[in-house]
């Protein structure tokens, strides 16, 4: 599943307000803005410049709720929230299966994002 901005026109057109509740996903949630990680060219450049954190928060997806989630890991990272992403709360969700790293991973500029009530077998 992926969850992320577009650049349109010398703006970001961010997802923002968005549930996803009551499901099963086998694989991985993806939700990115400036850039699917640290590494990417978009998220660089941006680093280089004073004011970064606020222009990687302002071009990603924000106040995301995913609730009562039973996520199967198939190899990559089952939650990844790229830089900047804010304000996601992830409750009571179950994760399974397997990563070759880790189950959650909150990026770089990401912040006020939540983990609650949440089990995990991976």
């Amino acid at each position: 599943m992926l969850i992320r901005s577009k650049e349109a026109e010398k703006r970001w057109d961010f997802p923002e307000r968005i549930t996803i509740r009551n499901g099963r996903i086998r694989g991985s949630i993806r939700i990115y803005g400036l850039g699917v990680n640290g590494e990417a060219a978009k998220v660089r450049e941006s680093s280089r410049r004073e004011g970064h954190t606020a222009r990687a928060q302002v071009a990603a997806p924000r106040a995301i709720l995913l609730e009562d989630l039973q996520i199967e890991a198939d190899h990559r990272i089952p939650l990844y929230l790229g830089p900047g992403v804010t304000g996601v709360t992830v409750r009571n969700c179950t994760f399974t299966g397997w990563s070759a790293s880790t189950t959650v991973y909150l990026d770089a500029e990401s912040g006020g994002n939540r983990v609650e009530g949440c089990t995990f077998d991976v």
